[in-house]
C-alpha cells in the first residue's frame, strides 16, 4: 500500500476542496515558497504543488538560497 497522508492548505490563493495527487513531504517547502511570493531555489527537492492554488502562476527560480546575497 502506497504512503497515504494529508495536505492541508488555507488562504484566498489556494483553491477549496482540491485533490492533489503525488505530493510529498519534499514538497511543502517549495510550495510555501511559491505562495508567499519567493522564488524557489533550483537546488530545492520537490516541486511546487500548483494544482492547490486558485490562479496559475508561473514558479520562478533562483539558484539557490543557500548564499542568494554572495556573501
Amino acid at each position: 500500500q502506497p504512503p497515504q497522508g494529508v495536505i492541508m492548505a488555507y488562504g484566498p490563493g489556494f483553491k477549496q476542496e482540491a485533490l492533489i495527487h503525488g505530493a510529498g513531504l519534499l514538497d511543502i517547502a517549495p510550495t510555501v515558497l511559491h505562495s508567499c511570493g519567493l522564488s524557489v531555489g533550483a537546488d530545492l527537492p520537490g516541486r511546487v504543488l500548483g494544482e492547490a492554488f486558485r490562479a496559475v502562476r508561473p514558479v520562478e527560480f533562483i539558484p539557490t538560497w543557500e548564499n542568494p546575497g554572495g556573501r
